[in-house]
């Protein structure tokens, strides 16, 4: 796992991480609440397509987060992978649900992913900020995915408030650890774009958007509970930091 970043949360600070792999095998389909959707096929995920292809951009209610979370029926789901020590050192986090573009800088796309003014049901595409009236506004839980503001943070300060996600400034993605040193590619982020039942993901280096039925590749997110605290290591490949609960 890697270190995205220290986040502030009713006056606490979390460590937000991010898986260093794709995730490499999903389930074709997994059952939430009587309801059965499709996950994956192969190394791809669907970000939510239930198993009668309808789909939408609400992470609140997708097939993806149930599956990660582990919510649906018997023992199984990415959560429930992990061992237990693991679960144990995972916080409930909030997640901003927002829709975001993926024209202008990463700053920009923080303040989009924090929006909360309900979209007109009428509307095929969001003004930036909004949410579609049909979805939630934020989500708690333990496995997330990335906002698209993650991967701008990635890169050097200088790139924060300027260049364009969609093109992101010639050379920003060479200085972002997650281009140039994981190759996190074609993978879903958790943020809504502004056209209905679309989301953002990352191809080869660039902010793109995608139908919410098309499959793509996975990084969980998640962020360590308050009490986890440092034992060991110096943060490289070859001695990566060691946490326990403490």
């Amino acid at each position: 796992w890697r270190i995205i970043g220290v986040f502030k949360e009713s006056g606490k600070d979390y460590v937000k991480i991010v898986r260093n792999a794709d995730i490499t095998t999903f389930p074709t389909t997994y059952t939430y609440n009587g309801i059965n959707y499709k996950i994956g096929s192969g190394s791809t995920a669907y970000w939510n397509l239930k198993e009668d292809n309808t789909y939408n951009s609400n992470w609140a209610e997708a097939g993806l987060m149930y599956w990660l979370n582990s919510k649906g029926t018997g023992d199984t789901g990415y959560l429930n992978s992990l061992s237990t020590t693991s679960r144990n050192m995972i916080y409930s986090a909030l997640y901003h649900l927002g829709n975001v573009k993926r024209d202008g800088p990463p700053s920009n796309a923080y303040s989009y992913e924090n929006g909360s003014t309900k979209c007109s049901s009428s509307a095929s595409s969001c003004s930036t900020g909004s949410v579609w009236y049909e979805n939630a506004e934020t989500w708690r839980g333990k496995i997330g995915l990335m906002y698209l503001s993650d991967y701008g943070f990635s890169a050097s300060d200088s790139y924060w408030t300027t260049g364009d996600l969609y093109y992101w400034e010639r050379d920003a993605y060479n200085t972002s650890w997650m281009y140039s040193s994981a190759s996190f590619t074609d993978g879903w982020l958790i943020s809504p774009y502004i056209t209905k039942n679309y989301a953002t993901y990352i191809s080869s280096k660039y902010a793109v958007e995608a139908a919410t039925n098309s499959a793509k590749k996975v990084r969980p997110t998640l962020y360590l509970t308050s009490n986890v605290v440092f034992v060991d290591g110096t943060g490289s490949s070859s001695s990566p930091y060691q946490v326990a609960i403490e």
